[in-house]
């Protein structure tokens, strides 16, 4: 199994962020994000349980990505993409959870974890893990057995580890989980040094911590150093607007509720839906109050009855 990026936390001063968010809307635009807020200092993008907030907190611009955002952008292959753009404008990475996901049993890997940590056998660092500063939240899973979570390390501490029983959680939401599955997460913070190029490709960082006590290093994996410089992400691909449009209509939870919505209210649904973009698509385009009939260029009327702007019919 291969380690994970899960969580990803950039910041910037807040001047630079008025350049770079163009940049970034891009790909939220590419992988099907909506807007669900924004002011002149805080905005929140979402496709469906995937969340990309940013805001101002102490002075900073703060850009963070939910373990979900990061998993979406990742299977729409625009992540390389998405983290060049952040990476080329000055930036700290001060939040990244790495996460390794085993298909083994939950309870035994919460348990061993825990009995370790109290017994003081694990260390992420140098120093070793005072027993007083983990903690372990363990109940009875669907079958009897104890699991749950466990907590290593100071949560404010520059590397924290946490192992739970994923099985477990995603049952207690109420989801029917056929298989076992485990993880191990490590969640780092800016004082550990790492870089956009260690959410790119986890797995040396990853190993750099876990691979200590917390779990065998594999072979052949990468050493890792802090604040790595001389590395290359992907270069970026461009899309044109139509490559754009079509992207976010794939992608879009958004856009699929609305085609629902316009089944919902019968067959002459899509017609509604069609007839209040285009009064959206006037409006934006013309303006409010603008009589689009009259000044809009003549030719060929497209659906709506309005001429097309862009001379593509």
């Amino acid at each position: 199994m291969t380690p994970f990026c899960d969580w990803l936390t950039t910041t910037r001063p807040p001047d630079v962020w008025a350049e770079l968010r163009p940049q970034v809307q891009l790909w939220l635009d590419a992988s099907g994000f909506c807007q669900d807020y924004y002011d002149e200092t805080t905005g929140v993008w979402r496709s469906g349980e995937a969340t990309v907030r940013n805001y101002i907190r102490h002075g900073v611009h703060v850009l963070s990505f939910s373990g979900k955002a990061c998993k979406a952008f990742r299977e729409l292959g625009v992540w390389p993409a998405l983290l060049t753009t952040i990476g080329s404008a000055p930036h700290r990475v001060t939040m990244l959870h790495l996460t390794l996901e085993l298909p083994e049993d939950g309870p035994t890997h919460v348990m061993r974890a825990d009995a370790r940590a109290t017994r003081g056998e694990i260390w992420l660092t140098r120093k070793g893990i005072d027993p007083q500063d983990c903690r372990a939240l363990l109940s009875a899973d669907a079958r009897g057995a104890r699991t749950g979570t466990v907590y290593i390390g100071r949560k404010h501490a520059d590397v924290q580890a946490v192992v739970y029983d994923k099985r477990h959680e995603r049952e207690g939401h109420g989801y029917i989980i056929d298989e076992p599955l485990v993880r191990y997460e490590l969640r780092m913070r800016s004082g550990v040094g790492s870089t956009l190029h260690d959410a790119w490709n986890p797995g040396p960082l990853f190993w750099h911590y876990a691979g200590r006590s917390l779990l065998p290093r594999p072979d052949g994996v990468q050493a890792w150093a802090p604040h790595a410089e001389g590395f290359a992400l992907p270069d970026r691909p461009e899309f044109t607007p139509a490559q754009l449009l079509d992207r976010k209509l794939d992608n879009s939870p958004d856009v699929d509720r609305l085609l629902d919505l316009a089944a919902a209210c019968g067959p002459y649904g899509f017609d509604l839906l069609a007839k209040r973009l285009r009064r959206r698509f006037d409006a934006k385009l013309y303006g409010d109050g603008t009589d689009a009939d009259s000044e809009a260029p003549q030719g060929p009327r497209p659906l709506g009855g309005r001429p097309s702007p862009s001379g593509i019919h």
